[in-house]
């Protein structure tokens, strides 16, 4: 698997003014990239006024390849908590085609997978199978 180098961090909404908008972890940091990661992202929701903010992440790795996304962030005390790593995994299960979402039939996952073009699909799938998530 293809290893993680960096992964930065950076609020799209709500931040308190005592926690840094933008983080960067990289590799010099230790060898748990994810685990920093998500340390960050705790603390942030820990923080939160409302009930959700949006954070947006890209997540580099040793071959060069940057993988960029959004994770909403809920606060803690709702119940609800996500760590970086299995965001990227959930969605890239979900857009390879490979896992049908709880919240939908498979009929309608179907349906939705018919409007991806298959390259795109298989290219999810390929990022799940080379690349280290978490």
């Amino acid at each position: 698997m293809i290893p993680v180098v960096h992964i930065e961090l950076e609020k799209a909404e709500g931040c308190a003014q005592s926690l840094p908008k933008r983080v960067l972890a990289i590799e010099e940091d230790g060898p748990d990239l994810w685990k920093l990661a998500d340390k960050i992202l705790r603390a942030w929701a820990w923080d939160m006024v409302a009930s959700y903010d949006k954070t947006d992440f890209t997540v580099t790795f040793e071959d060069g390849k940057n993988y960029r996304g959004t994770i909403d962030l809920a606060n803690p005390r709702n119940g609800r908590t996500e760590r970086l790593a299995d965001h990227i995994r959930e969605f890239c299960l979900t857009y390879s085609g490979r896992q049908c979402p709880d919240h939908i039939t498979y009929e309608q996952y179907h349906e939705y997978l018919q409007s991806y073009k298959t390259e795109d699909l298989a290219e999810y799938g390929q990022f799940l199978d080379n690349y280290q998530l978490g």
